[in-house]
């Protein structure tokens, strides 16, 4: 309903969705035009998205691994309280970090789908372009 408030506010005509406003993504009518792979752009955007896709991977590895160490530098500090606050705060590291990726993965999902390209955390288009074409 608000959508469609705003849609009728900017252009002027009752019942005409987000889609009648030129421009780009939701805002510029069917699809946005953007992705187009023969395009300089979109050859851009599709270096953009595996990029952004790898790093993600390998961010949600490594945080991954943060707290799997501190859970195990947990149970081998064997009641020394220097090991144990070392092996809480590793942890707690960890968890921040995967809430930071996590986060960050759906805001550029969101900014992705709001600017025309849904699939810039496209992992499996990334993986289907390594393999021979």
């Amino acid at each position: 309903m608000a959508l469609n408030l705003l849609a009728q506010s900017v252009t002027g005509t009752p019942g005409i969705g987000l889609g009648a406003l030129e421009g780009i993504g939701i805002l510029g009518g069917e699809g946005g035009g953007l992705i187009n792979e023969d395009s300089a752009i979109g050859t851009f955007i599709k270096i953009l998205s595996n990029i952004i896709g790898v790093m993600t991977i390998i961010a949600l590895i490594w945080f991954t691994f943060v707290l799997l160490t501190g859970a195990i530098a947990w149970l081998g500090s064997g009641g020394d309280k220097t090991k144990l606050q070392n092996a809480q705060k590793q942890i707690t590291n960890g968890i921040i970090g995967l809430v930071i990726v996590l986060v960050a993965t759906f805001l550029i999902s969101l900014i992705g789908n709001l600017i025309g390209i849904p699939n810039i955390l496209s992992i499996a288009g990334f993986i289907k372009d390594l393999g021979p074409k």
